[in-house]
């Protein structure tokens, strides 16, 4: 008797041991594998800014930055935006919680965000409110030079999407930032040589009668990347003075624009230069610049168009293969 109650628990237990997982087993192990999968991208430390999970709730107190994020396709994450972020119904439909000068911490704090991004460091009060309420904050500020830009659109993807997916989006997304400068380089140079035409000065201007892109600005590096020699190469920073002005004399000028040739013609500093009496000017939207845009190149472009008859239909493609098969 006892050897078939022992023979009976043996089939019992083996019975239990090899049974077919049911639904809600499956599911617990989906979840635990798509737990172990986050997990490998974070915790990931960007610049200073720590993170320990995937940033799915995001605020912005940058006009730049939420701008990146619609461009990449990431505008989704937003939770909240800050009073200039104004790019899109859906964007303006979105809380306004001020600015990065003048947060609306108790706004912010109440939504809870995993990020909030921004382009200029915020202040020690502020930091402190939102550390202790465990609030990531991410500061991308404008940077000076391309390759600098470059690594900001890296190091906002690869925040947003950890160590390994993100890292992949923010080195294609840098190489192609970089990468559409280059083409446009290219071009520039293929349409002169086809031409005949030699480089010629520039003044890129962003604010009338003040503000000029001079030497060590961004606006300059990217004149001396396309082989235009920047009028204004002798100074420094942003700020020229009227008086200055009224010495410089390029061959073409670069404005806003908001400004029209009209309005030139009647300027005191502008009105007697060479490029305005034989309309060598260009009018630009310089917003992508200013806020550092993976489109910045497209302001580029759309100059060139203006200063270089018919370079919106050039191709450098065809002109290589013509030079090479010798036509």
């Amino acid at each position: 008797m006892k050897k078939i109650v022992a023979l009976l628990l043996a089939t019992l237990m083996f019975a239990s041991c090899t049974q077919t997982p049911s639904p809600a087993d499956s599911t617990a192990e989906s979840s635990a594998a798509q737990t172990s999968s986050v997990d490998e991208e974070y915790p990931l430390t960007v610049r200073d800014t720590t993170l320990y999970k995937k940033p799915e709730k995001i605020v912005s107190l940058s006009p730049s930055l939420t701008a990146a994020l619609g461009y990449y396709g990431e505008e989704n994450r937003l939770i909240a935006r800050s009073t200039y972020c104004l790019y899109s119904t859906q964007i303006s439909a979105l809380p306004d919680v001020g600015t990065a000068a003048q947060p609306d911490l108790e706004a912010i704090i109440k939504l809870q965000p995993d990020l909030v991004l921004t382009s200029q460091e915020l202040s020690a009060d502020t930091m402190e409110w939102l550390d202790k309420n465990g609030i990531a904050v991410l500061c991308l500020e404008p940077a000076p030079t391309l390759e600098e830009t470059a690594l900001a659109f890296d190091d906002l993807l690869t925040a947003l999407d950890g160590k390994t997916t993100g890292k992949k989006n923010g080195e294609a997304a840098r190489k192609a930032f970089l990468a559409s400068f280059e083409k446009l380089k290219e071009k520039t140079a293929a349409y002169r040589k086809a031409n005949d035409l030699e480089p010629i000065a520039v003044l890129y201007v962003q604010e009338l009668n003040t503000y000029v892109a001079c030497a060590g600005t961004l606006e300059n590096e990217i004149l001396e990347m396309l082989d235009f020699t920047n009028a204004a190469d002798e100074q420094t920073g942003r700020y020229v003075s009227e008086e200055t002005l009224k010495t410089l004399n390029p061959h073409a000028m670069v404005f806003s624009e908001t400004v029209t040739a009209e309005e030139l013609k009647k300027n005191a500093v502008y009105k007697s230069k060479t490029a305005v009496k034989k309309g060598q000017l260009a009018f630009v939207d310089m917003t992508a610049v200013d806020r550092r845009s993976p489109e910045m190149a497209q302001t580029f472009e759309k100059m060139l168009e203006q200063l270089y008859d018919g370079f919106a239909d050039f191709s450098a493609e065809e002109e290589t293969s013509e030079v090479t098969s010798g036509t």
